[in-house]
């Protein structure tokens, strides 16, 4: 069951991906972003929260000299869901602003290059999470994996975090353009 609600929001955010794309739906991407990533979130937090194992999903990562280091998924899942939350919920505010303006998002030369970029991270980030929530949900034991797959696994982890706290950075600096237009 868990599994399914995934694969359908995977869908559903696909479509709106595709709108983000289209110059005549960009506004429907925004809003159907916002309200995806609000259920994504709320999707992961109530899963990881309800989950009696979530502390014996970690990447166990061993040092030379003996040392290790237990890296909880869930570490990476929660906070990134909720800054992708976040940078959603600002960027749904500056198109829906943008778009009573002017009636569509008309925006200068650098302006449109973060949103561009803002909407690039943001599918590789997604995708990277859902990479994130495979290993999660299939994970049952961090012993059983190679070195290699707690490498990549680790890289994910950073990747995914990374996107979100830049895509949190563009979609600030982007709803900045909020009170500059106004002024």
């Amino acid at each position: 069951m868990t599994i399914v609600k995934y694969l359908f929001l995977l869908v559903l955010f696909f479509f709106s991906w595709t709108c983000l794309y289209s110059q005549r739906l960009e506004n429907v991407g925004f809003g159907s972003l916002f309200v995806l990533q609000t259920l994504f979130t709320m999707f992961i937090g109530l899963d990881i929260f309800l989950d009696p194992m979530k502390f014996s999903k970690y990447l166990l990562i061993s040092f030379q000299g003996g040392k290790s280091i237990d890296i909880p998924l869930f570490w990476a899942l929660v906070p990134s869901s909720i800054l992708a939350f976040v940078s959603s919920l600002l960027m749904l505010i500056t198109s829906n602003f943008l778009w009573k303006q002017f009636n569509s998002i008309k925006v200068s030369g650098e302006i449109r290059r973060q949103f561009q970029a803002y909407k690039a991270y943001f599918i590789i980030g997604t995708l990277l999470t859902y990479i994130l929530l495979y290993a999660y949900f299939s994970m049952d034991n961090a012993q059983t994996l190679s070195e290699m797959q707690r490498l990549f696994l680790v890289s994910v982890m950073a990747f995914v975090v990374g996107f979100s706290i830049r895509n949190l950075i563009y979609a600030n600096g982007i709803s900045k353009l909020l009170g500059t237009t106004t002024e």
